[in-house]
């Protein structure tokens, strides 16, 4: 089954994690759109980060996630810097059994082939983010604003915000158990999913 995710609405047409020129995708939340089709080429993309079992740690940005069962294969795609150079999100993707399910990379510019795109972790600069926040452009918010619903965290550095992607492979059961509701569309807010499993830790 092939899919394509919309571009998000934050980036106004611009492909997230891409910049300009990469094909249309579907994603309406704040993060950056993941480009979903059928490629050949395979990369994977780390930063200060590690992976260890389900927990993943990033000390860049000094947090960590700590997985539950299930997510034992996942891949972290960090792209810094991203919306016009405002917030950097981290990426956690899971291998499915849809192969034709695959990401842009943005650090090589390949794709990374039967992986789909299960949620994301935004990272803002504090002063950045009141900034955006306060201003007259988000006095009535739209996807190109920092949001507090989506706030998992902050510390006196960043602001740590969570978004689910808006396409999944839902012929692959596996996958689609890994975040509760996600089969019958009540997953609720990431923030939520992320709530008990996302940690600040010193840098």
């Amino acid at each position: 089954m092939q899919k394509m995710i919309k571009t998000s609405a934050v980036l106004s047409g611009v492909i997230f994690l891409a910049g300009c020129g990469q094909a249309p995708a579907v994603q309406t939340q704040p993060t950056p759109a993941l480009v979903v089709q059928k490629q050949t080429q395979s990369t994977t993309t780390q930063s200060s980060s590690s992976v260890a079992g389900s927990i993943y740690t990033n000390t860049d940005f000094g947090f960590r996630i700590k997985l539950p069962a299930g997510w034992e294969n996942y891949k972290p795609l960090i792209a810094k810097n991203d919306m016009k150079k405002e917030a950097s999100f981290v990426h956690i993707l899971i291998p499915t059994s849809e192969k034709q399910f695959a990401v842009y990379d943005p650090n090589t510019k390949k794709i990374i082939n039967g992986y789909a795109d299960m949620f994301s972790v935004g990272i803002w600069d504090v002063s950045l983010w009141s900034k955006k926040l306060g201003s007259k452009n988000c006095a009535n918010p739209h996807p190109g604003c920092p949001l507090e619903d989506e706030v998992v965290a902050k510390n006196s550095r960043y602001v740590f915000v969570a978004s689910f992607s808006q396409d999944y492979p839902r012929d692959d059961s596996a996958i689609m158990q890994l975040i509760p509701g996600l089969a019958d569309g009540t997953t609720g807010l990431a923030k939520d999913f992320l709530k008990d499993k996302f940690e600040l830790i010193a840098k």
